[in-house]
């Protein structure tokens, strides 16, 4: 991963370059691709300004695709950027729209992710404790698919929520099984966020050591 960012830095603008066109050509299917792509290197490197720059750009230019994998997947982008950036209700309504897309077209992994990103969006800014359901299903489903990330970001979400409610040794647990999911799919930076979750729980237990 550290690899692929030094890479993708050095060519950033012709990344630009290319999605701008893209954008110009209104295609959709070049669009998600995309974006799905530069998801995780805008968040790693903290670049929710930029990502959202263009998030907000592909909603306007595959506005004519609604119901389509292609605006599914932009829509999910948007949702996650919102909730890496903090802002867990405005995040929602994102999954929310494209869940019943990814299940229509029977998109399993795509599914899962979605329920369970819409499960903990409604535990954590409603309190809604039918949002836990979904989430376990999920969980469940990444299980079934040896999916290890899918996995690890639903534990991480959990951890979330039992930190939220002061349940800190049960959200150390979820982050410690989260991590051992990431380090298993080579994920560096959950791997990293995951230490350093671990590591807050602990101190806001008294744990300095």
């Amino acid at each position: 991963q550290r690899r692929s960012v030094s890479k993708l830095l050095t060519e950033s603008d012709n990344l630009r370059a290319a999605l701008d066109h893209a954008m110009e050509l209104k295609d959709g299917d070049v669009i998600s691709r995309f974006l799905k792509s530069l998801l995780w290197l805008w968040i790693s490197r903290s670049q929710f300004t930029e990502g959202e720059a263009w998030v907000t750009k592909a909603l306007q230019r595959t506005g004519g695709l609604v119901g389509s994998r292609e605006r599914a997947i932009v829509t999910e982008v948007a949702g996650w950027l919102k909730i890496i950036a903090g802002d867990w209700s405005g995040a929602l309504p994102f999954f929310q729209d494209c869940l019943p897309i990814y299940e229509r077209l029977q998109m399993q992994s795509e599914t899962a992710m979605a329920k369970m990103l819409e499960g903990i969006m409604r535990l954590a800014t409603a309190n809604d404790p039918s949002g836990l359901a979904p989430v376990q299903a999920a969980l469940q489903t990444f299980r079934d698919l040896d999916d290890q990330t899918g996995i690890g970001l639903t534990l991480t979400a959990l951890g979330e929520c039992a930190r939220l409610e002061g349940r800190n040794e049960d959200a150390e647990t979820c982050f410690a099984q989260a991590l051992a999911a990431m380090r298993t799919a080579g994920n560096t930076y959950w791997t990293l966020a995951l230490l350093e979750n671990i590591a807050q729980v602990r101190l806001q237990n008294g744990d300095w050591v």
